[in-house]
């Protein structure tokens, strides 16, 4: 039996983040409450949060939040158009949130996309790509030699495909759906584990690997063959850090879409929420708390939530804007949060990532 976590919405405070000071400069203007610091920035397109759950939020506009160096560092994107070419593209920096500084990591090439930092965050694997539909290429960069050294063939995967094993491996696999394993010294391995055509978001645990079909089955795959399929109507799926469990985002046959918990070893599902669309699913560093964005026909039920694990299930609503299509990613100590958002601001569209930090 299937049962959703209690929402806890009417009751909160909310807060709507804006303040003074212009984007070039990006003047934060903090505000003391007793207990509390809170920082808002200027943003004609306001962002209502609950107060409640947050003690500091800073905006950072023209960037794009992949996710955490350190507690204090930011690996992000900044789009850019290179020699007036008509294609945007997006390249990877460090940014320091005390300091300020911010520095370009190496590439001669025009878009770096899909990033994903190594369980230590040492390294990033990330995709080449000349458009958002096209094949990519992929490469593990190791964030203190600066060398990006390339760990597909060209043009051999898709863009949104491969994972960390460990803090050395991805897995992934490529566009005729054959598996594969590579390491930071560009070492490629294929797999004996079966494929198909279609078959991505690759990720192994232990001796097993695990996939989605193209029907969106997403199965348990060993090395002698054997199959088994976990679960169906699958179109993400999202592992926790231990992979004990996965939040899997299903289409439902009446429409829209839910989110589910599986479990890796009793292949139960709990289902958690259902909407329209949800988006960058991320689990917190010690897998007890799942973040993710959800559109809703619901009134209070869309927007950027919290769901706790364990006995109280419980979902909290942390804001009613919706973020959608780039990363959400909880820091190394869990106690902050990133999102970006698309916000329409001197007539023009405009990325504007958020670092929020939560009540203790």
């Amino acid at each position: 039996m299937r049962k959703c976590f209690a929402v806890l919405l009417l009751t909160l405070p909310w807060i709507v983040v804006s303040g003074c000071g212009s984007d070039e400069s990006r003047e934060r203007v903090v505000i003391q409450k007793p207990g509390k610091t809170i920082t808002v920035l200027a943003n004609k397109n306001d962002l209502l949060v609950n107060k409640a759950a947050f003690s500091r939020m800073s905006r950072y506009p023209e960037r794009i939040g992949l996710g955490w160096v350190d507690e204090n560092t930011l690996l992000v994107a900044v789009n850019h158009a290179k020699d007036g070419a008509p294609v945007i593209g997006q390249y990877m920096i460090e940014m320091n949130l005390i300091t300020g500084q911010e520095e370009s990591l190496p590439s001669d090439s025009l878009n770096q996309v899909e990033a994903e930092l190594s369980p230590d965050r040492k390294s990033v694997y990330y995709k080449v790509t000349e458009g958002i539909n096209a094949s990519a290429t992929g490469y593990i960069l190791n964030l203190e030699r600066r060398i990006p050294v390339r760990v597909t063939e060209e043009n051999a995967v898709f863009v949104k495909e491969g994972s960390w094993t460990d803090n050395g491996h991805v897995v992934y696999a490529d566009l005729e759906g054959s598996i594969y394993k590579a390491d930071g010294t560009g070492a490629i391995e294929k797999q004996l584990v079966p494929g198909e055509e279609g078959v991505k978001q690759v990720f192994q645990w232990n001796e097993t690997f695990y996939y989605l079909k193209s029907g969106g089955q997403l199965t348990a795959v060993q090395e002698n063959g054997s199959a088994t399929e976990l679960s169906d109507h699958v179109e993400e799926v999202i592992p926790s850090p231990d992979k004990t469990q996965a939040a899997l985002i299903k289409s439902e046959a009446s429409g829209g879409s839910s989110l589910v918990i599986l479990s890796m070893d009793s292949r139960k599902e709990r289902t958690i929420a259902k909407g329209q669309s949800f988006y960058s699913p991320a689990w917190s560093p010690d897998g007890s708390k799942l973040a993710f964005s959800v559109i809703s026909n619901e009134i209070g039920q869309g927007g950027l939530f919290l769901a706790h694990g364990g006995a109280t299930q419980q979902l909290v609503q942390l804001s009613s804007d919706v973020f959608t299509g780039y990363p959400i990613r909880f820091s190394p100590s869990g106690n902050q949060l990133l999102a970006t958002k698309v916000i329409e601001e001197q007539q023009r569209n405009m990325t504007v990532t958020y670092v929020m930090t939560f009540t203790n």
